[in-house]
């Protein structure tokens, strides 16, 4: 996915990571996969990036050499940055060696004074300050741990992360609150189905072009369109059935009538 890319006003890199940030950036402008860059541990399932969950900042490695298994090797230098659909925020780069790198509340900081519309959003009103101050070694400590906590920038500054937190075994809440949503539409679903199976034997029958009294069917599910919708495939008739949950509306259609226009 194609991307505009801005620079924080902090913005450094170090002159002999040129070439190697021009081509990052390149591969960002053309909305190539930018996976290779980042931690391989991505590759385990079990993988929780905190920083990514907490501050909702992305970390990349700054290199041109790729290893046998398509991924960057490790650079001394990495690019943390706050990424969407359609922008490419570059915060900042650091050395990983840094004690701190990956909780250095400055980031948040540059964030703010570069972009307030991305932190404003988890900016907590009326929270003037917090009881105790909290450094990046302290906040280093509590992360570990999956302990929650606030960033404080100054008076009145006080923010939630940007990525929504982590719940206490390190998994993104945000990607919980979306999988508890998931299952329950499913669920809504499966008794819309339920509640309608023989209108949709006999819509299936009209498609099909059969006039069959009794018709056995065998449900695969397809994707979720939505929320509000799932398509489904009658694995007997080879039917595709598009159910919109919000509109109580039931589509059945031909396989081609869907697929032709992925």
């Amino acid at each position: 996915m194609p991307r505009t890319i801005f620079y924080s006003k902090e913005f450094l890199y170090p002159k002999e990571y040129e070439l190697a940030l021009k081509e990052f950036e390149t591969k960002i402008r053309m909305g190539e996969d930018l996976t290779p860059f980042m931690s391989d541990k991505i590759r385990n399932s079990a993988y929780d990036d905190l920083l990514l969950n907490d501050w909702g900042i992305y970390h990349f490695h700054l290199s041109r050499r790729f290893r046998d298994d398509g991924f960057v090797g490790r650079s001394q230098y990495q690019i943390f940055a706050f990424v969407t659909d359609a922008a490419f925020y570059m915060i900042q780069t650091y050395d990983h060696s840094d004690e701190n790198l990956y909780c250095k509340q400055e980031m948040v900081r540059i964030l703010r004074d570069n972009w307030p519309e991305i932190t404003e959003k988890t900016h907590l009103q009326g929270v003037t300050e917090l009881t105790e101050k909290i450094t990046d070694s302290d906040y280093k400590v509590l992360r570990h741990e999956h302990i929650s906590t606030l960033v404080e920038l100054g008076e009145n500054e006080v923010y939630w992360g940007m990525g929504g937190g982590y719940a206490s075994n390190g998994y993104s809440i945000s990607a919980l609150r979306q999988a508890d949503y998931t299952v329950r539409s499913l669920d809504a679903f499966q008794a819309l189905i339920i509640d309608n199976v023989e209108a949709i034997g006999m819509a299936i029958n009209k498609e099909a072009g059969e006039d069959l009294h009794y018709r056995r069917m065998g449900l695969r599910f397809l994707w979720l369109d939505s929320f509000d919708m799932i398509t489904v495939c009658d694995c007997v008739s080879g039917m595709v059935i598009q159910i919109d949950g919000k509109k109580g509306r039931i589509r059945v259609c031909k396989g081609n009538e869907v697929f032709d226009k992925i």
